[in-house]
């Protein structure tokens, strides 16, 4: 009996941690490591979206928030 519980837990322990994983937010540095990859595929859009990931890293500095608010769109 106890080792079908331990073993049910090993198979579903994966899955836990997969479930954790999807609802885990992103850090910001693997968002701007995503925007570079997407940068590569899209030059159109490579310089536009980076700034707009480094004016929201940096907005509490010396960026206005109109600055940041038009980066968005």
């Amino acid at each position: 009996m106890i080792t079908l519980f331990l073993d049910l837990i090993l198979l579903l322990l994966p899955t836990f941690r997969l479930i954790i994983k999807l609802f885990k937010s992103p850090k910001l540095n693997e968002i701007e490591t995503s925007a570079a990859v997407i940068g590569y595929h899209f030059p159109e859009v490579k310089d536009r979206l980076i700034n707009s990931i480094q004016l929201i890293k940096h907005k509490d500095e010396s960026n206005s928030e109109e600055l940041t608010n038009a980066a968005h769109f």
